[in-house]
Parts: structure tokens; sequence; C-alpha cells
């Protein structure tokens, strides 16, 4: 029994990987739909059909890749809610505590995915939420770095942690610089509105093709 255990919790592995490689593929070649079918097929395997609650689950490394994953495939696709939803869940998926050097789960990981969630929060306008997930890597990673400083990890592992971690930071500012103008252009453009006696759906419309420029 244990044998047949075994070998089923194998096959799932092994199919689980393979639909990950196929949605890696996708994403690659700029299929972002087929991309977003796979990782989903994915989670469902991991899942066993999407029975495991992610709020209740334990730490699963393999789910948050294939959730951060999909949610890189979905912000592609313009699914930015959806994709912001998916970093929310792939960071449920890890561990606060877990080594610093860890790339699939640990800081590295987490600062990446809040970098993620943030910019799928910005495209989405959701400025309150860009700008609390873009603080929040900014925190994970400079906590993290100084994790790595004191830790033993490897040399090579430690220099990965520290180019993801450093980008992170970079990339949370840049974004931060992004809330602002995207915020300024806002008021902008609602003060223009305001004197030309604009409708407010025109005002959403220009507030969309604000956020393409960012």
């Amino acid at each position: 029994e244990m044998d047949e255990e075994n070998a089923e919790g194998s096959d799932k592995r092994k199919l689980v990987a393979s639909l990950r490689d196929e949605g890696r593929s996708h994403y690659i070649n700029g299929a972002y739909r087929e991309s977003v079918q796979r990782y989903t097929e994915a989670i469902s395997t991991q899942t066993d059909g999407f029975t495991k609650n992610v709020s209740h689950s334990s730490f699963d490394e393999t789910l948050a890749a294939l959730y951060g994953n999909r949610a890189a495939a979905l912000m592609m696709t313009g699914a930015y809610e959806g994709a912001a939803a998916d970093c929310g869940r792939a960071l449920q998926c890890t561990e606060d505590h877990s080594s610093a050097g860890s790339l699939e789960s640990g800081p590295a990981f987490r600062s990446k995915i809040l970098c993620r969630m943030a910019r799928a929060c910005l495209k989405a306008g959701s400025t309150w939420d860009a700008e609390q997930a873009f603080n929040s890597a900014i925190q994970s990673a400079q906590e993290a770095l100084a994790q790595i400083a004191q830790s033993n990890v490897g040399a090579d592992e430690t220099r990965q942690a520290e180019k993801i971690l450093n980008q992170s930071i970079n990339d949370a500012t840049l974004g931060l610089t992004d809330v602002r103008r995207y915020r300024e252009a806002l008021e902008g453009a609602a003060k223009i509105a305001a004197e030309k006696g604009v409708s407010a759906v025109a005002e959403r419309r220009n507030s969309v093709q604000l956020l393409m420029f960012i």
C-alpha cells in the first residue's frame, strides 16, 4: 500500500513538472493564454483538483512557484486582478522564516512575488495596494540581505539570492516612483476634467490610458 502511495506521489510530481515545463515554454514563446492553462492544470494536479485550500495549506514551494508563474502569465494577458490574487496565493504557500538563500520559497522569492503583485495592483488601478506591496518587497529584501550576511549559506547560492534581492529593491523603488507619477497624473486629469466638465466615463478612460505608460 505504501509502495502504491509512493508511486502515485512520484507520478503526480512528474505530471506537475511536465505541465510546469509546458507552461514555461508557452510563456517564452508568447502564448500566454496557453501558458495560463498549463499552469492551471499543474495547480489542479498539485492540489488534487483544487481540493486543498491554499489559505490552510502547509508550506508548499512547488505550489508557490506555480502560482507565481501563473501570475506572470496572467499579467501578460491583461488579467491584472487575477495576477495579484495569484501572487497572494503564492505568498500564502511560503514561509516567512525559511532559509534566506532559498530561491524557490525564501525571502528572495517572496520579495520578487511582492514586486509582481505590486505591479499587477498598479496596472489594475489600485495604487494603495501597489504602494503597500512595493514597500513590503523592499522591507523583505533588506531583512533577507542582513540575514544572508550572517548566515552560512553557500557562496554561489548567496550570490544568486543577493542578486534577486537587490533587483527586487531596485524594481520596488522604481515602482514606488511609478505609483507617485500615476497619482499625480490622475490628479492632473481630474483637475482638467473638472475644469472642462468632462464626464466621469471619459475621466476613467483617461486613467486607463495613463496606466499604459506604467
